[in-house]
């Protein structure tokens, strides 16, 4: 009974934990230089793909265009890469192996 109870209140403060970031990252992002935004959209990213697919898709997608418009080649082939994680994930198996192939 013990380890049960131990293992719901460390999944409730993960969780807490995990918005807490989130919405720390979003206020950063209202604040930082565009060079820095496809970093820390990258890192809301990773933080949504345990939770809200659609949202982690949102992140990705915009972390591509502002990587792609600032000529940052690692944080636009992240971008591609997390995009590819989504589709695989929803079973778009050809969309996936094109994010990864770009």
């Amino acid at each position: 009974m013990r380890r049960i109870l131990f293992f719901i209140i460390l999944f409730v403060c993960f969780g807490k934990f995990t918005f807490a970031q989130e919405d720390s990252l979003l206020k950063q992002l209202e604040t930082v230089h565009a060079t820095q935004k496809p970093a820390l959209l990258l890192e809301l990213t990773k933080l949504s793909l345990r939770s809200n697919l659609d949202q982690a898709e949102v992140y990705a997608k915009r972390a591509a265009v502002i990587a792609i418009e600032n000529e940052q080649n690692n944080e636009t082939g992240l971008a591609l890469k997390y995009s590819g994680i989504i589709s695989y994930y929803r079973n778009r198996h050809e969309e996936s192996i094109k994010y990864y192939t770009e």
